[in-house]
């Protein structure tokens, strides 16, 4: 990890030199998962570097990764602000087809409302997303059985497999619907 860590310190220096917006907001976005924990003032000044590096719908997956990390931090993911900041990243990856990236954002929406008291919806999404596929980024079993975990309590076993059972039955696309619906409520509510 210490090595890592080195790697990735550097890698943030480089890029600024390099004035090169994805190279920024990659190394940024990285390093603040690196102290995300431990630092999270940190955390949340590479974000919003990366954030503003990126500033442009074609970096949907990487601004969304990025937001999706500062409102947890913030606990902004209720806000409208948040959402309507939000929405376009998701909405771009659905729009690309990148079944990939829509997984990482989904994975990380459904922990970010889990930890915002959002259960059902954060159980929902959770549970669409096929078995096996949330391997992505620093989001390792432990965490993923933990939000999981966490959802189940907060709702009860009767709940929980009733969202487990909708969740089978959605593809990615129906997933991201959902999401993009509950991100619509979210920015009415503003």
């Amino acid at each position: 990890m210490a090595e890592a860590r080195a790697c990735a310190e550097e890698a943030v220096v480089v890029a600024r030199r390099s004035g090169s917006p994805t190279q920024q907001g990659v190394s940024a976005s990285l390093m603040a998962v690196m102290v995300f924990d431990e630092d999270p003032d940190r955390a949340r000044r590479l974000l919003r570097d990366g954030l503003d590096a990126t500033d442009n719908p074609s970096f949907g997956n990487m601004r969304g990764t990025a937001l999706l990390r500062l409102g947890r931090l913030e606990r902004t993911i209720e806000e409208p602000e948040w959402a309507r900041t939000f929405r376009p990243c998701l909405a771009s990856v659905q729009h690309a087809g990148d079944r990939r990236a829509a997984t990482i954002l989904l994975e990380l929406y459904s922990r970010a409302l889990a930890e915002a008291g959002n259960f059902e919806i954060a159980g929902t999404l959770r549970w669409a997303l096929t078995e096996g596929t949330m391997i992505v980024g620093d989001v390792s079993d432990a965490e993923q059985r933990a939000t999981e975990d966490q959802i189940e309590r907060a709702l009860g076993g009767e709940k929980a497999s009733e969202l487990r059972a909708l969740g089978d039955t959605m593809d990615i696309d129906e997933a991201i619907d959902v999401a993009l619906v509950e991100l619509d409520r979210v920015i009415a509510t503003g």
